[in-house]
C-alpha cells in the first residue's frame, strides 16, 4: 500500500455539486478539492450508480431526453462513469485522509440531504461551511452584484435580489 501525502501545513477545500431526481436521490455527484488559490487538486465527477437512469430528474424537467442524451455522450466520451456510493465514499475518505478539506457546497443543506439519502457520507468533514452564505455576504451584497441583477432580471418572485448559483457564477465569470 502506497502511503498518503498528508498536507496539513495548506488549506485546501471540498466543494461538492449534486444533481438530484424526483425522490431526492443523488443522480450525479461532482466534487472537486482546491487549494486557497483556486488550483484543483482532485476531483470527482460520476452518476450514481442504481440511482442515474432508474429516476426521473427534477431539475431536467424541461427537457429530459436532451438531458439523458448528454450524460449517455458523457458516459461514452469518459467525461463521466458510474460509481456506487461505496465508491464515492472510499474517495472522500481518501481526500479527507490527503487534504483534511473544509467542505462547501452552494446551499449545503440541499447537498447533504440529498447525499444522506443516497449513502454517501459527508459528516466525516470536521470543518464545513454553506458557499450560498458567504456569496450572499462577500458578493450579492455588493452594488456591481445589484446592477447585474437589475441588467439581468435576476429576482426572486419577492423582489429581492436572486443569490441562485448561476446567477451568482456568470456575474463572476460570463464567458
Amino acid at each position: 500500500m502506497k502511503p498518503l501525502k498528508i498536507r496539513l501545513s495548506r488549506h485546501y477545500y471540498l466543494i461538492v455539486d449534486v444533481e438530484t431526481t424526483g425522490d431526492n436521490q443523488v443522480a450525479d455527484f461532482g466534487a472537486i478539492v482546491v487549494d486557497r488559490q483556486g488550483r484543483i487538486v482532485a476531483s470527482l465527477g460520476v452518476l450514481v450508480e442504481g440511482v442515474f437512469g432508474n429516476a426521473d430528474f427534477h431539475w431536467a424537467l424541461g427537457n429530459p431526453k436532451h438531458t439523458m442524451k448528454k450524460y449517455q455522450g458523457m458516459l461514452a466520451n469518459g467525461q463521466r462513469a458510474i460509481a456506487s456510493p461505496a465508491y464515492i465514499n472510499r474517495w472522500l475518505a481518501e481526500v479527507n485522509a490527503t487534504y483534511a478539506p473544509v467542505l462547501t457546497a452552494y446551499n449545503i443543506g440541499f447537498d447533504w440531504g440529498k447525499c444522506r439519502n443516497t449513502d454517501i457520507d459527508l459528516s466525516i468533514f470536521d470543518k464545513r461551511f454553506d458557499l450560498m452564505m458567504a456569496a450572499k455576504e462577500v458578493i450579492v451584497s455588493t452594488p456591481e452584484y445589484e446592477a447585474a441583477c437589475h441588467e439581468n432580471d435576476w429576482f426572486t418572485k419577492g423582489g429581492k435580489l436572486s443569490s441562485k448559483a448561476d446567477h451568482v457564477a456568470r456575474f463572476l465569470d460570463s464567458t
